[in-house]
Protein backbone atom coordinates (compact mmCIF):
# COMPACT_ATOMS: atom_id res chain seq x y z
CA UNK A 1 0.00 0.00 0.00
CA UNK A 2 1.33 3.42 -0.94
CA UNK A 3 0.72 6.28 1.48
CA UNK A 4 -0.12 9.45 -0.42
CA UNK A 5 -1.08 11.71 2.48
CA UNK A 6 -1.22 11.80 6.23
CA UNK A 7 -4.03 13.53 8.07
CA UNK A 8 -2.84 15.00 11.33
CA UNK A 9 -4.76 14.28 14.49
CA UNK A 10 -6.25 17.46 15.88
CA UNK A 11 -5.23 17.88 19.51
CA UNK A 12 -7.71 20.66 20.29
CA UNK A 13 -11.21 21.44 19.03
CA UNK A 14 -10.33 24.75 17.35
CA UNK A 15 -9.45 25.35 13.73
CA UNK A 16 -8.01 28.45 12.08
CA UNK A 17 -9.86 30.29 9.35
CA UNK A 18 -7.13 29.46 6.82
CA UNK A 19 -7.38 25.77 7.65
CA UNK A 20 -11.14 25.91 7.04
CA UNK A 21 -10.56 27.43 3.62
CA UNK A 22 -8.10 24.69 2.71
CA UNK A 23 -9.89 21.74 4.27
CA UNK A 24 -13.32 22.59 2.87
CA UNK A 25 -12.10 24.14 -0.42
CA UNK A 26 -13.99 27.39 0.10
CA UNK A 27 -13.00 30.95 -0.64
CA UNK A 28 -11.87 33.52 1.90
CA UNK A 29 -15.05 35.51 1.28
CA UNK A 30 -17.30 32.50 1.91
CA UNK A 31 -15.40 31.57 5.04
CA UNK A 32 -15.60 35.13 6.38
CA UNK A 33 -19.33 35.28 5.65
CA UNK A 34 -20.01 32.00 7.42
CA UNK A 35 -17.88 32.97 10.42
CA UNK A 36 -19.86 36.20 10.63
CA UNK A 37 -23.07 34.15 10.58
CA UNK A 38 -21.68 31.97 13.38
CA UNK A 39 -21.04 35.15 15.37
CA UNK A 40 -24.71 36.06 14.85
CA UNK A 41 -25.70 32.62 16.16
CA UNK A 42 -23.52 33.22 19.21
CA UNK A 43 -25.48 36.44 19.84
CA UNK A 44 -28.75 34.51 19.46
CA UNK A 45 -27.53 31.96 22.01
CA UNK A 46 -27.10 28.89 19.84
CA UNK A 47 -23.36 28.72 20.49
CA UNK A 48 -21.25 29.73 23.48
CA UNK A 49 -19.14 32.87 23.12
CA UNK A 50 -16.01 30.70 23.30
CA UNK A 51 -16.95 29.10 19.98
CA UNK A 52 -15.21 31.92 18.10
CA UNK A 53 -11.93 33.65 18.98
CA UNK A 54 -10.10 36.40 17.16
CA UNK A 55 -6.65 37.31 18.46
CA UNK A 56 -3.34 38.45 17.07
CA UNK A 57 -4.64 38.51 13.50
CA UNK A 58 -5.85 34.93 13.70
CA UNK A 59 -9.42 33.70 13.72
CA UNK A 60 -10.20 30.42 15.45
CA UNK A 61 -13.53 28.62 15.53
CA UNK A 62 -14.59 25.51 17.38
CA UNK A 63 -14.51 22.71 14.81
CA UNK A 64 -17.72 21.12 16.09
CA UNK A 65 -19.53 24.47 15.94
CA UNK A 66 -18.33 24.84 12.35
CA UNK A 67 -19.63 21.39 11.40
CA UNK A 68 -22.93 22.00 13.17
CA UNK A 69 -23.37 25.31 11.38
CA UNK A 70 -22.51 23.78 8.00
CA UNK A 71 -25.06 21.06 8.59
CA UNK A 72 -27.92 23.29 9.77
CA UNK A 73 -27.07 26.58 8.03
CA UNK A 74 -29.96 26.68 5.59
CA UNK A 75 -32.53 25.84 8.26
CA UNK A 76 -31.04 28.32 10.74
CA UNK A 77 -31.43 31.10 8.17
CA UNK A 78 -35.19 30.42 7.88
CA UNK A 79 -37.40 31.73 10.69
CA UNK A 80 -39.84 28.81 10.69
CA UNK A 81 -37.37 26.04 9.86
CA UNK A 82 -34.95 27.02 12.64
CA UNK A 83 -37.62 26.06 15.18
CA UNK A 84 -37.01 22.42 14.23
CA UNK A 85 -33.22 22.49 14.40
CA UNK A 86 -32.03 20.50 17.42
CA UNK A 87 -29.95 22.26 20.06
CA UNK A 88 -26.23 22.27 19.47
CA UNK A 89 -24.64 19.20 21.02
CA UNK A 90 -20.83 19.20 20.99
CA UNK A 91 -20.68 15.66 22.38
CA UNK A 92 -22.74 14.37 19.48
CA UNK A 93 -20.42 16.05 16.99
CA UNK A 94 -17.38 14.66 18.82
CA UNK A 95 -18.85 11.16 18.48
CA UNK A 96 -19.63 11.74 14.79
CA UNK A 97 -16.01 12.76 14.21
CA UNK A 98 -14.65 9.87 16.30
CA UNK A 99 -12.94 12.55 18.39
CA UNK A 100 -12.62 10.34 21.46
CA UNK A 101 -10.99 7.61 19.36
CA UNK A 102 -8.45 10.08 17.95
CA UNK A 103 -7.59 11.47 21.34
CA UNK A 104 -7.17 7.99 22.84
CA UNK A 105 -5.00 6.83 19.94
CA UNK A 106 -2.79 9.90 20.24
CA UNK A 107 -2.51 9.54 24.02
CA UNK A 108 -0.92 6.06 24.02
Amino acid sequence: MKITSIESVRTHPYIRKQELENQFSISKATTSKMLSEIQDEIKKGRYDERAYTKTGGFVWVNYFVWLDYLHYREKLKQKNARKYVPDYDSKKWARECAWDDKVQEGGD
